[in-house]
């Protein structure tokens, strides 16, 4: 197995509980990537510890795909008709992080969302105003 296969059996798994409108909590797909793979095994505790941390570390860079953005939303997770809006977005619930199928996202989860997009955007205007300021007040000084 590849790290690309790894990555593609964790997505896979993701896309379809999207499709089922369940969500997916990073936790519970580490377990189950793990459980699909009962034959990993190694003499050393270390072996299973490092394997189960390398899983770890994919399922959180699946997951984090599905977090807002500021840049464009990656066509594989936009909803068919919109441009930015996902299929799915990455929350947080009972301390955890779970992809939530847009479906079945909680109006106050959608909100926090929207929240959050409208904060990027205020940051983004104002870093592109303070580039321009500095940038004019460079060349005055020349």
């Amino acid at each position: 197995m590849t790290q690309g296969d790894l990555e593609r059996e964790v997505a896979l798994i993701v896309e379809a509980r999207i499709d089922a409108r369940q969500p997916t909590s990073a936790p519970w797909l580490v377990q189950e990537i793990i459980a699909a793979h009962p034959a990993i095994e190694g003499e050393d505790p270390l072996y299973l510890l490092c394997a189960g941390a390398h899983v770890q570390d994919t399922v959180r860079a699946v997951v984090q795909r599905y977090r807002v953005r500021e840049e464009d939303t990656d066509p594989q997770l936009a909803l068919p008709g919109f441009e930015r809006l996902q299929r799915a977005y990455l929350v947080e619930r009972e301390g955890d992080r779970v992809v939530v199928p847009l479906v079945v996202l909680l109006p106050e989860e959608a909100e926090t969302k929207a929240r959050e997009l409208e904060r990027m955007g205020t940051g983004c205007f104002t870093h592109a105003d303070e580039l321009r300021r500095y940038m004019r007040s460079r060349q005055e000084c020349a």
